[in-house]
């Protein structure tokens, strides 16, 4: 009777159990469905979070940049800023001196900066013709060569932001980053004998810039006087 009562109470051990393995196998699936349910989530949030990148990738590269009103000057190649166009610079001078004089005038009036980024020398000029298989043997009297009192021979002529880029004035006044916008502006200015008279001539111009000109950039250059 003894050991019928353990073995009877050992079987209502054992089928007690039963119901904890299917609750505990319950508590397991409940678990694994929210485990997947987090997933779910997860993945939800790392692909809201991924938009938001690339939102904040967006938004960072158009920040900062400003669209500019339209100008009379035509588009600009790459489309940010329009090209603007500025009246022609006549020259009928016959000495440098008197070309330049004209020239600071011209940029004062315009509102431009302009710089010389290449000079060929009378003396390298004269070089370059004795060298020229039509002028070979030749004495210098049957040769078109500059008189050396007019050197240069050539000079040509940009705009400042055609040079490369680079810090500028760190003074009081507002300052204008000059990048380097390869600005097409140009002309050369050369030495040339018409009728028998040695003056200086335009070729190679090009009137256009593809940045903005106004007054307060002018005179943010460096070395404008206010």
């Amino acid at each position: 009777m003894k050991i019928g009562r353990e073995e009877k109470e050992g079987v209502d051990v054992s089928t007690e159990s039963g119901p904890n393995e299917a609750t505990t196998a319950d508590a397991t699936t409940d678990i694994q469905h929210s485990d997947d349910g987090d997933e779910h989530e997860d993945e939800e949030d790392s692909a809201s979070a991924s938009e938001e990148e690339k939102d904040a990738v967006v938004h960072s590269d158009t920040r900062g940049k400003k669209k500019r009103p339209a100008s009379d000057g035509g588009d600009d190649d790459d489309g940010e800023v329009d090209g603007v166009t500025v009246p022609s610079f006549q020259t009928d001078h016959k000495t440098w001196a008197l070309f330049e004089e004209s020239l600071q005038e011209y940029m004062r009036t315009t509102k431009q900066v302009l710089v010389v980024s290449e000079t060929v020398s009378t003396k390298r000029r004269n070089q370059d013709l004795r060298k020229q298989t039509r002028y070979q043997g030749l004495p210098d009297s049957q040769i078109p060569l500059v008189p050396e009192e007019m050197n240069p021979f050539q000079r040509r002529y940009i705009c400042t932001h055609g040079w490369a880029e680079r810090e500028r004035s760190k003074g009081k006044r507002k300052v204008y980053k000059l990048r380097r916008t390869d600005c097409p502006f140009q002309f050369l200015a050369q030495m040339v004998r018409t009728k028998g008279q040695w003056g200086i001539s335009l070729k190679r111009e090009v009137y256009r810039h593809n940045h903005p000109i106004s007054s307060d950039i002018y005179m943010s250059y460096p070395g404008i006087r206010q």
